[in-house]
């Protein structure tokens, strides 16, 4: 499946700069480069404009950057953010993916991140309408306002090699 493919590569891509201590900090869709959309032919996802990409050590990183809507709740001035504001953003990624919709939450940056800091998500719909369930539980996980809950890069690969990954649920 097309969504299941994207979706792979990306967090794929993302497990690979996490495992080199490098926080993406701006993912979103205008930022992910697809090669093709033929559910027959072989995806090549790449990842683009790491402009405000972050080493991180020990501590993690700072500053301010990222998309409203896509920026983790936890990206505030003076606070030490890791590589799960990356995860957090791919939620919304997957988000954009399973409805075919951008997450919006309000027209202005301040009033997006209150929403965020709140819990407020967009939503995708009832339960029983999405059919790629274990892909939208995930999102739920990476949307989660503690960082220190969210699914790192490298477990979910492992969980979405699992052939029934993208199973539909009728």
């Amino acid at each position: 499946m097309l969504t299941h493919k994207i979706a792979y590569q990306i967090v794929t891509g993302l497990a690979y700069l996490h495992k080199k201590n490098i926080i993406f900090c701006d993912l979103k869709s205008d930022n992910i480069l697809v090669w093709s959309l033929d559910v027959k032919e072989h995806i090549n996802i790449k990842l683009s404009d790491y402009g405000i990409s972050r080493q991180s050590f020990h501590e993690g990183a700072l500053g301010v950057e990222g998309t409203p809507g896509y920026q983790a709740p936890e990206i505030r001035p003076r606070i030490v953010y890791d590589e799960k504001v990356d995860m957090f953003s791919y939620g919304m990624v997957l988000y954009e993916l399973l409805s075919g919709q951008r997450p919006v939450l309000g027209q202005h940056q301040f009033q997006i991140a209150k929403k965020l800091s709140k819990g407020i998500r967009p939503v995708l719909g009832q339960p029983e309408e999405v059919q790629l369930y274990r892909m939208q539980a995930l999102m739920m996980e990476w949307w989660d306002t503690k960082p220190e809950t969210r699914p790192l890069a490298i477990s979910v690969v492992g969980q979405m090699k699992d052939p029934t990954f993208a199973t539909f649920m009728y």
